[in-house]
């Protein structure tokens, strides 16, 4: 019944005229990394990988080489990749058996990643950052992604493609700078884009210091 009471709450509120109506984001509907997906497992969460989507969990897989060391570590969660290391970096670290160089794919790599390894463990996470022109805008052709955004680091600003600037900037925990909107109304308001809403966050990979890019 508790479980029940979690799952109804989530999907459903009670409006001001006392009419039941279902929840969404601005309602207060949890992300899909908190919402209850299944009554039968609890710690079940919605995940996506590329195109494939599931209720449940990752396998993140940790393999050493090293004489006389652990070969596998297996954590199983249900964040995102690049979510998953710096819990999977803590593990490894509590253990003694943080690498000193970790081979990872694009999952987990960021520049916000190689720089937080190399500061607080003393990792150099090595791998290729996530490909550009993977967003549904650029697939699309009918819309603009990240990278048609100018964010001058230095002035803290993001300038749109046809030249709107917005200043207000904000740091999220363990992530880039998000840059919030609004951005002033131009000709282009109509195409989509994940920053073009009423609110708009862009989080960009920032650039690394000189001590973690050398």
């Amino acid at each position: 019944m508790t479980v029940l009471s979690r799952i109804l709450l989530q999907q459903f509120y009670v409006d001001a005229r006392d009419r039941l109506r279902p929840r969404d984001e601005k309602a207060g509907l949890p992300p899909a990394g908190l919402r209850i997906e299944s009554p039968y497992d609890t710690a079940a969460h919605h995940v996506s990988r590329n195109d494939k989507k599931w209720t449940g969990y990752h396998a993140h897989v940790t393999e050493t080489c090293d004489d006389g060391r652990v070969n596998v570590i297996t954590d199983v969660v249900s964040a995102a990749d690049i979510k998953a290391l710096p819990s999977i970096h803590q593990r490894l670290s509590r253990r003694r058996l943080l690498p000193e160089e970790h081979l990872v794919d694009s999952g987990y790599t960021s520049a916000a990643a190689i720089d937080t390894a190399a500061r607080e463990h003393g990792v150099e996470l090595v791998g290729p950052l996530p490909a550009r022109g993977r967003s549904w805008q650029r697939k699309q052709q009918t819309g603009f992604a990240r990278e048609d955004f100018v964010i001058d680091f230095d002035r803290r600003t993001v300038t749109r493609p046809q030249g709107k600037v917005t200043g207000r900037w904000a740091q999220a925990p363990a992530m880039a700078p998000l840059h919030r909107g609004p951005f002033p109304p131009d000709p282009l308001h109509s195409m989509p884009s994940a920053f073009l809403l009423h609110q708009r966050n862009l989080a960009p990979d920032r650039q690394l210091p000189p001590a973690a890019s050398a």
